[in-house]
Parts: structure tokens; C-alpha cells; sequence
């Protein structure tokens, strides 16, 4: 049963929230992907604290948050892409112990009627053995593109890049 969920735009009070989530969320995502202290190298260098604000205050971002029972659960975050016409959805992470509960559903559906009007084409890359989240990308419209290969630090590794027309705002 899917609860309809608060959305709201991130404030910079709202930056120990997404990085809590953040932690939960990699965590229970990449565990079984990732060593642990490329997780924690990957939260430190992304997360920060300042890094975050500057991403929640620029104008051409949209950082959401999602509550429930008060608390963000959920954060969503896209911002204008190399390509004209396309943003970069950098970003999408649920409590796991919320993953099913439609929170990203929602997320995802908020950012996109929240894009540019002028934007056509929303993309995002997705770890290569993270099916859950691949699955997720594929229900809601997104075709997969290609795989390329990320450089994080002295590791590699394969990412496959997705992609979704938006012209049509009602689309989820």
C-alpha cells in the first residue's frame, strides 16, 4: 500500500537528515557491491557538509526531501545535464527499511515536474549488480543506454547509463 508522503524542498537544516539517510542507504545498497571503506570514502567526499549545502542552495538544482512520522526518509536530487535539454538525476535514496513503500516512486515523480520546463530527457547512471535499483529505473520508463566505467578514487567500476523522455510531466 503505497501512503502519499510529504515532499518538500531541502533546506540547508536538512543536511544531517540526508546524510543520515545517505549512510542507512548506501549501506543497505552497496554492502554487498562495494568494501566498506569505499562506502565511507564515497559518503565523506559526497555528503560533506558543505558540498551538500552548495548542492541544496543552487538555483538550478532540485533537491528534494521526502517525510514521514516527521522525519526525512527520502532525498531526491537532479541538476541540469552536459546535454542540452537533459538534467542528471545525481541522486535518489530511501531508509532502507522504507524501500517498497513508494517514497522513491514519489521522489522521482516530484523532481520531475519540478525540472525545467525546457528540459526533454531526464538521465542517471546505476551500478553495475545493483538490481534494485536497476528495477526500479525500468518501471518507472527509464531504457538503459549504455555502460561506461567510473573511476572512484583507484577503484573501477561499471555503471550503466539510463535514460527517460519528460516531455510529458504527468508521466511518473
Amino acid at each position: 500500500m503505497t501512503i502519499a508522503t510529504p515532499i518538500d524542498v531541502a533546506t540547508v537544516q536538512d543536511v544531517p537528515a540526508i546524510q543520515r539517510v545517505a549512510e542507512w542507504s548506501f549501506n543497505g545498497a552497496y554492502d554487498e557491491l562495494l568494501a566498506e571503506e569505499l562506502i565511507e570514502a564515497i559518503l565523506d567526499e559526497w555528503y560533506a557538509t558543505e558540498r551538500l549545502r552548495e548542492q541544496i542552495t543552487d538555483p538550478e538544482n532540485v533537491f528534494l526531501i521526502a517525510r514521514r512520522g516527521g522525519r526525512v526518509r527520502g532525498f531526491v536530487d537532479v541538476a541540469p545535464h552536459d546535454s542540452p535539454g537533459s538534467y542528471f538525476l545525481s541522486r535518489l535514496y530511501v531508509e532502507p527499511s522504507l524501500w517498497g513503500s513508494g517514497i522513491g516512486s514519489e521522489l522521482l515523480m516530484a523532481a520531475i515536474r519540478h525540472i525545467d520546463g525546457d528540459c526533454e530527457r531526464l538521465e542517471l547512471t546505476v551500478l553495475d549488480g545493483n538490481d534494485r535499483a536497476i528495477g526500479f529505473y525500468e518501471r518507472h520508463g527509464f531504457e538503459y543506454v549504455t555502460s561506461e566505467t567510473t573511476a572512484i578514487g583507484p577503484v573501477e567500476l561499471e555503471e550503466h547509463v539510463y535514460g527517460k523522455d519528460i516531455t510529458d510531466r504527468r508521466q511518473g
